[in-house]
């Protein structure tokens, strides 16, 4: 099942009514790295990277978490700054995997990403 997914980096929803909100703004008023994806299948958020899927299982994008403060799948807000955040993924992860290490993992394994900031062609994060 697909899902829509918006992280931006001017706001950190809290509720339902914050992503309405956001979703109602004219596009000439978003922050330009905001991004919103409407064909993720599955998606990993770790420490450092989020990673979106979309239907043929390719990567759609790797992104630095820390670039935004607000991302809601379907509507729904989720946590991805402060202390409450642990790293989370789709069901699509088995329970036993852990999500940071196997991250790591899916970013190694080296197809260019769209976002700036994210990962080169040898894995490494680049300088900011």
């Amino acid at each position: 099942m697909e899902k829509q997914v918006i992280l931006t980096s001017a706001v950190r929803f809290v509720n339902p009514e914050d992503v309405v909100a956001y979703q109602a703004l004219p596009v000439y008023a978003l922050p330009c790295h905001d991004v919103e994806f409407n064909e993720v299948t599955r998606y990993v958020v770790g420490w450092r990277h989020i990673v979106l899927y979309g239907r043929t299982g390719r990567r759609l994008a790797v992104l630095k978490r820390r670039h935004f403060i607000g991302m809601a799948i379907d509507g729904q807000p989720v946590v991805i700054r402060g202390d409450g955040f642990q790293p989370f993924a789709s069901d699509d992860v088995s329970d036993d995997v852990d999500v940071g290490n196997a991250l790591d993992e899916v970013v190694q394994e080296g197809t260019p990403a769209i976002a700036d900031g994210a990962i080169d062609a040898n894995g490494e994060d680049d300088e900011e």
